[in-house]
């Protein structure tokens, strides 16, 4: 009967910990919840800057740059 309670908990835990929102900082690899914006296979975006809730992103694919600015309901992490 333990093992079963301690399996509960421990799910409640785990549960508990995906739903929490982490905050993003520099340096954070992210993907953005904007349709479109990705295909698959693309590399993630790298967070360089956090302005005032606004988070700059930078993608690299080859020599090619592509730069976004988001809100941070906007994207989501790795």
């Amino acid at each position: 009967m333990d093992s079963v309670i301690g399996f509960i908990n421990n799910s409640n835990r785990i549960l508990k910990m995906s739903k929490e929102q982490k905050e993003f900082e520099v340096g954070d690899l992210i993907i953005p919840l904007i349709a479109g914006i990705m295909e698959l296979g693309d590399p993630p975006f790298e967070i360089t800057e956090i302005n005032e809730g606004s988070y700059t992103c930078i993608q690299q694919i080859g020599t090619y740059k592509s730069t976004l600015v988001l809100k941070s309901g906007r994207m989501r992490h790795i």
